[in-house]
């Protein structure tokens, strides 16, 4: 049965339940958003790392990924004049 079949067979009005759907999906927006900076970060250490001849596998053991190990748009780096 769907959400709206359900809700109408038990006479419910359809603002039932959409305040803690709107604060579901925020709360996911949010996961995802911060999923993306952690992903990030973990690019710009790793370059860190190797810039200044560490090996980055030394800090933590690796997980077995799809084989790409570039994020899908490339840290930025900033430069000073």
């Amino acid at each position: 049965m769907t959400l709206s079949a359900g809700r109408t067979s038990a006479n419910l009005a359809a603002a039932i339940g959409q305040r803690g759907a709107e604060r579901l999906a925020a709360a996911l927006q949010g996961l995802v958003v911060v999923r993306g900076q952690v992903v990030h970060a973990h690019r710009y250490l790793e370059r860190d790392a190797k810039a200044m001849g560490m090996e980055w596998t030394l800090f933590a053991p690796m997980e077995d990924k799809d084989g790409s190990t570039s994020p899908d748009t490339p840290p930025r780096v900033v430069t000073h004049a």
